[in-house]
C-alpha cells in the first residue's frame, strides 16, 4: 500500500491543512446575545427580538457561506394553547423557514403551548448561500397571537432560586467555499 503524503509529509505528522486551504474552515465568527428578559404582548404582528435585531457579518469573499446558529433560552407565554413563532431576516427579507401556504406563515421556529407557565428553549442551526452581498444583516423577529410572551424567564418571572433566567443568542460564522 503506497504511503499517502500532504506537503511532503506523513500523515502522522500534519497537524492542519496547509494554509491556503479555506474551504470548509471557519474564518470568522460574530456574536450577539440578548441576556435580559424580554417580554412583549400580542398585536398579532412581528417584532424585532431587542439584541438580536442587527446581527452583522462582513464576508471577505462572496462566495463564502454563513453558518447561523439561533438559540432562544426560556420561551413562555400567559396563555394556554398560544401559538408563536420566530422567524429569521436577511437584509430585511425574511428566509430559512418552512414554506408558507394559505394563511400560515414560514417560520424558523414554531412553538405551540398548551400550559403557560412553562419555559421551553428553542434553537436551528442553517447555511445561507448570501449571494453577492458581503455584509449581511439577520434579524429575528417574534410573533404571537394571544396573551404576554417573555423570551429569557418564566412569565411570572417568580423571585426564586427555582426560576432561572436565560440568554438567546445567534452566532454567524463565515465558512470558506
Amino acid at each position: 500500500m503506497a504511503l499517502i503524503r500532504l506537503n511532503n509529509q506523513s500523515l502522522t505528522s500534519v497537524t492542519a491543512l496547509p494554509s491556503a486551504v479555506d474551504v470548509g474552515k471557519v474564518l470568522q465568527v460574530q456574536s450577539y446575545e440578548n441576556a435580559d428578559k424580554f417580554t412583549w404582548g400580542s398585536n398579532a404582528t412581528y417584532g424585532d427580538i431587542t439584541g438580536l435585531d442587527a446581527c452583522s457579518i462582513t464576508k471577505s469573499s462572496a462566495s463564502n457561506l454563513v453558518l447561523i446558529q439561533v438559540s432562544i433560552g426560556a420561551w413562555d407565554a400567559t396563555n394556554s394553547n398560544s401559538q408563536r413563532h420566530i422567524r429569521l431576516l436577511r437584509n430585511g427579507v425574511a428566509f430559512g423557514g418552512g414554506t408558507a401556504e394559505g394563511s400560515r406563515p414560514s417560520a424558523l421556529m414554531f412553538i405551540i403551548d398548551h400550559q403557560y407557565n412553562r419555559p421551553k428553549p428553542v434553537s436551528h442551526t442553517l447555511l445561507d448561500e448570501t449571494g453577492t452581498d458581503l455584509t449581511v444583516t439577520y434579524k429575528l423577529q417574534v410573533y404571537h397571537n394571544s396573551g404576554n410572551n417573555t423570551i429569557g424567564s418564566s412569565t411570572t418571572d417568580t423571585d426564586s432560586a427555582s426560576y432561572a433566567r436565560t440568554p438567546s443568542r445567534v452566532i454567524l460564522m463565515e465558512i470558506g467555499a
